[in-house]
């Protein structure tokens, strides 16, 4: 399921491997993308 989840946010652009943080690391490409995701964990975000 996580496989699932990564593969999709990579096709979309929203994050990108990142060879500096080792196997199995990921960055955001925008940080509007990781703050937004946040909101919505919290239940901030209104649409």
């Amino acid at each position: 399921m996580v496989d699932n989840f990564l593969r999709k946010m990579r096709q979309l652009d929203v994050i990108r491997t990142d060879p500096e943080g080792g196997p199995g690391a990921y960055r955001f490409v925008n940080m509007l993308h990781a703050f937004y995701i946040w909101m919505e964990a919290k239940g901030l975000a209104k649409a």
